[in-house]
């Protein structure tokens, strides 16, 4: 089998990497720190403070505010329990979720956490109350990372998971899934009070 190699996520690492560099240069030219530090950040005594201290707080860190990463084509990682993205005019009422899930695309639709993926028409309360509803960050990732979206999924699917509301306001507005001719897909605001039986929900078993 012909291996191809991927240019776009090779640039990424590469851009990543000289801005992580940049970063480094010029904390250490702040401190007026030269290269000898390295040195020290090698052997033993180096190492045990670069990973108590600084690696493992970043990564601690990342894990409680990280939105996304990357698997493979078909898999991402999505942390339900970060906090979305929400306008300055604007509150979380409900965000329903926590922890990492799996996000995948398999050839017979979108599964979360090994759950596929249902949309619901009609019976919109007996989803609300016994399924496991999809918050904002899943729909962001999915936004991001749009291949994932099955062919299939229609216009104006709801994720009913977040639920915000403007200051000064007493209605709550949720996302829904919308797509444009050439725009892909994209989050739009839509009323959770105000749905109707044809409207689109997404949710998982429990």
């Amino acid at each position: 089998m012909k291996y191809s190699l991927n240019w776009s996520a090779v640039g990424r690492l590469i851009a990543l990497f000289i801005d992580l560099c940049t970063i480094i240069r010029t904390t250490f030219k702040e401190l007026n720190i030269r290269t000898d530090i390295l040195e020290w950040v090698t052997s033993e005594d180096g190492k045990k403070y670069l990973v108590d201290c600084c690696l493992a707080p970043l990564g601690k860190e990342f894990l409680r505010v990280g939105k996304v990463q990357v698997v493979d084509a078909n898999t991402i990682l999505v942390n339900l329990g970060c906090i979305p993205t929400v306008s300055s005019d604007s509150t979380i009422e409900l965000h329903v979720g926590e922890g990492w899930v799996e996000v995948q695309r398999r050839h017979d639709g979108l599964y979360v956490d090994g759950k596929k993926v249902e949309l619901c028409e009609g019976s919109i309360k007996k989803v609300i109350t016994e399924k496991r509803l999809l918050n904002a960050n899943v729909l962001h990732a999915l936004c991001a990372h749009s291949h994932l979206i099955p062919g299939d999924w229609p216009k104006g699917v709801y994720f009913l998971g977040t639920r915000y509301r403007v200051r000064g306001e007493n209605s709550d507005y949720v996302h829904y899934l919308d797509r444009g001719s050439e725009s892909g897909w994209y989050p739009e605001w839509g009323d959770p009070d105000g749905l109707h039986p044809n409207d689109v929900i997404a949710y998982t078993e429990p």
